[in-house]
């Protein structure tokens, strides 16, 4: 009883087509099977659908809330709109967040005293096979925040690389020795 006073509540019925959005942002449609109330007193509404999911069972329940159901097609494509905007938003806030981090930070120093020598020092006055970058232009484009990324991980290669070097080293010198220490053992 309280399920059809919810469903009346909100102007719909059992077996209606209903509209949302997937992740990819297209709109399939659903039809009403179930409505109940979650722990918050939320009103959830369970559907079923052929459309937009990967495999191939003939039907999937699927649990939507009432900001997720739509009654046209159209209504929920004007949705589209609002949440773009909101991801947008959101990936807005943690990447300046991010940015920021990585901006202030020690590695960031290190990385860009590196580049700027690589960029813009000679030991030769005849040396022009250099890349200047200006202080300006240094990460004002994506071109340039892309080259400077590249640097870091060509620089961070290139330092893995020697460490395994100087480790090969070391491994090499450390049997020698042991085969020398246990040779004299006899």
């Amino acid at each position: 009883m309280l399920k059809s006073l919810l469903l009346k509540d909100q102007g719909l019925y059992k077996s209606q087509t209903l509209y949302t959005l997937n992740f990819n942002y297209d709109v399939i449609p659903v039809k009403l099977y179930d409505i109940y109330l979650d722990g918050k007193n939320d009103i959830l509404f369970t559907c079923t659908t052929l459309i937009g999911l990967e495999d191939n069972c003939l039907q999937k329940y699927i649990t939507l809330n009432n900001d997720e159901l739509f009654l046209t097609p159209e209504q929920a494509l004007e949705q589209l709109t609002v949440i773009q905007a909101r991801q947008l938003s959101t990936l807005t806030d943690i990447l300046q967040d991010k940015s920021a981090a990585f901006l202030n930070g020690k590695a960031f120093r290190k990385y860009a005293a590196l580049y700027y020598k690589k960029q813009n020092v000679s030991s030769s006055i005849f040396d022009t096979r250099h890349d200047h970058i200006a202080i300006y232009d240094f990460l004002t484009t994506k071109d340039s925040l892309i080259k400077f990324c590249k640097f870091i991980k060509d620089a961070k290669f290139e330092k893995a690389v020697a460490e395994q070097r100087k480790n090969a080293q070391a491994e090499k010198e450390r049997a020698i020795l042991n085969d020398a220490l246990n040779s004299m053992k006899v």
